[in-house]
């Protein structure tokens, strides 16, 4: 953990825990790590509900995991599960159950179960999908989420090593039959018992210090030439760059506005490029300007028109935006801009972030109806502690309307630049 850190004193960990023991073996020495440095662990248990006994598999691990001294929460996966694709929907619905967990919690960082034999797997599995370095790479110790950091302290730990620890302290697990499932290419490799390639750990070192370097000119790139605004749109300035990192700097700052699941490679992007104009991507927009190239949302797929909830917060409203309404006001509605515009609707006086954006990246914006000439905009969220201020439309305040953005994707696990002095 230290090579992870560092960490602050009385931080706060959640350990995503499935219950089998790999997941058992990094609670137990976790909890033990945490109580040694005076930081404060939780756990997390998915029933993602696709199998009959998941939610007693459940209750059992929370149980085991309690008799550790760890505190355990179960999160199911409620609603219809899809026919196809499950894995990948499951996945995505397990890191949005885990993050919510986290900003529930107040925990930096989750930290993630898997060990040497996965990363070998993961590595096999890329080089077979003739994965570029970024995917021969593995999977990082530590990645960056929307709601804090991943951390995956186990990657050098053999599976086998890890339950050998577990018998050793007399710690239980389950055992998921879908591991080895031959319908998932893993659950194939598993049941074929193929050794990874000798070398698999030299390609993995050499294609690690690839990507970090690539990552470490994207933070560059991104520190000197990108423009953000709280209300999730991007401008990237062009630059003498390569043409490589410019497309790999645009993915990631596409990839940070995006509602989508998968940010868009750099090779979708130098295609795109290849073609003069606008285009979209990964449910965005992106076009030129004289200096640039602007990121927006795509004023499509948005909700419909609905009468605005009293005192309320909407999360994700378009997947990305969060909207707070501090207090009720008759007759709202709340909607986007582009049904606004589409109605014939002015845009009346903007707050400063609106103001600050062309009006192709308004259009996927959130307003509230009053039954007014203009709409009123949504405020960026004031600063903790400081309250909503305004009762009225534009020019009178927020009226307690704020918007706050949450990036899907990172924009970079690379460092930044020192801190000015």
């Amino acid at each position: 953990m230290a090579q992870l850190g560092p960490f602050a004193p009385g931080t706060k960990l959640l350990i995503a825990v499935s219950g089998g023991g790999d997941s058992m073996a990094l609670a137990a020495l976790t909890a033990r790590w945490a109580c040694d440095q005076g930081h404060t662990v939780g756990a997390a248990i998915v029933d993602h509900g696709l199998r009959s006994d998941s939610s007693t598999e459940a209750q059992l691990t929370r149980s085991r995991l309690m008799a550790l001294g760890i505190d355990a929460v179960i999160l199911p996966w409620l609603g219809t599960k899809p026919a196809t694709r499950r894995q990948q929907a499951a996945r995505e619905a397990r890191y949005r159950l885990l993050q919510a967990q986290m900003q529930a919690t107040g925990a930096l960082y989750l930290l993630a179960g898997h060990h040497a034999d996965d990363q070998a797997e993961t590595v096999l599995m890329r080089a077979r999908q003739h994965s570029g370095p970024a995917g021969l790479a593995g999977m990082p110790p530590r990645l960056t989420l929307a709601a804090g950091v991943l951390l995956r302290p186990l990657l050098d730990w053999p599976k086998a090593a890890l339950l050998d620890y577990c018998r050793a302290r007399g710690i239980t697990w389950a055992e998921d039959p879908t591991n080895l499932n031959p319908t998932y290419w893993r659950g194939a490799h598993r049941l074929s018992s193929e050794p990874p390639p000798a070398d698999w750990r030299e390609r993995l070192a050499a294609a690690r210090a690839g990507r970090a370097a690539d990552e470490q000119a994207r933070a560059t790139e991104l520190a000197a030439n990108a423009w953000l605004s709280p209300l999730g749109v991007a401008h990237l300035t062009h630059s003498a760059a390569p043409l490589a990192l410019r497309a790999a700097t645009l993915a990631a700052l596409i990839g940070w506005v995006s509602p989508a699941a998968y940010p868009p490679t750099a090779a979708d992007i130098i295609r795109a490029l290849q073609s003069s104009g606008d285009f979209t991507l990964g449910k965005c927009h992106i076009w030129p300007d004289q200096t640039g190239w602007w990121v927006a949302r795509e004023p499509r797929d948005l909700p419909p028109l609905v009468a605005a909830p009293a005192a309320a917060t909407v999360d994700g409203w378009d997947g990305r935006l969060s909207l707070h309404l501090a207090a009720d006001h008759p007759g709202r509605t709340l909607l986007s801009y582009a049904g606004w515009h589409a109605a014939g609707g002015r845009a009346g006086t903007l707050p400063a972030a609106i103001a600050a954006l062309p009006h192709r990246a308004r259009l996927s914006l959130p307003v509230l109806d009053w039954g007014a000439e203009a709409p009123q905009w949504p405020d960026v969220a004031p600063p903790v502690g400081v309250a909503p201020t305004g009762t009225g439309p534009n020019g009178t305040g927020n009226g307690g309307f704020t918007a706050v953005f949450t990036g899907r994707h990172p924009l970079s696990n690379g460092d930044f630049g020192p801190l000015a002095p």
